[in-house]
């Protein structure tokens, strides 16, 4: 209806492209309103795929950071498996020379029977205890990392 007014229309929505040239104009040049329909469908289905593009980018961050947290819970559950695992040992350390320190007063078989268990041992007791204690602190240390970097993740 009104081709001054498309014409304008378009050389305002889409100035990227050229206008054509007037000797093509002549030529069979489409009228301004079907030209600006394409132009503006062309348009409408690139801001579609960005905003399809955007929300796939957007989703594979969510499951990545799905899977890192998840990640993060199993290296915890680990650790503290790991923490409880060496607990244990050392409290059964523990017993076993606080066992051997009261059995020093009994009868010589008994005592006899301590000594052996106590040499079949190839690492002196302290030493053990110190490494145990050392392998306590270091599996609470990486419990706290992996609590603050799950902490820190979640916040995303």
């Amino acid at each position: 209806l009104h081709p001054p007014l498309w014409s304008a229309l378009l050389s305002r929505d889409f100035p990227s492209q050229s206008q054509p040239s007037s000797s093509s104009s002549q030529q069979q040049q489409p009228d301004p309103k079907s030209l600006y329909r394409t132009k503006f469908e062309r348009h409408k289905l690139r801001m579609a795929e960005a905003r399809r593009r955007a929300v796939y980018e957007a989703e594979g961050r969510v499951v990545a950071c799905r899977r890192r947290l998840t990640e993060l819970e199993e290296s915890m559950c680990a650790e503290g498996d790991r923490m409880k695992a060496t607990a244990q040992e050392l409290d059964s350390l523990e017993r076993v020379r606080a066992s051997v320190a009261l059995n020093v007063w009994q009868p010589q078989v008994v005592h006899g029977r301590q000594k052996q268990l106590v040499q079949q041992c190839t690492v002196p007791v302290d030493s053990r205890l110190s490494a145990l204690h050392m392998e306590l602190k270091v599996c609470k240390q990486q419990i706290a990392t992996y609590k603050n970097a799950y902490v820190c993740d979640l916040r995303f």
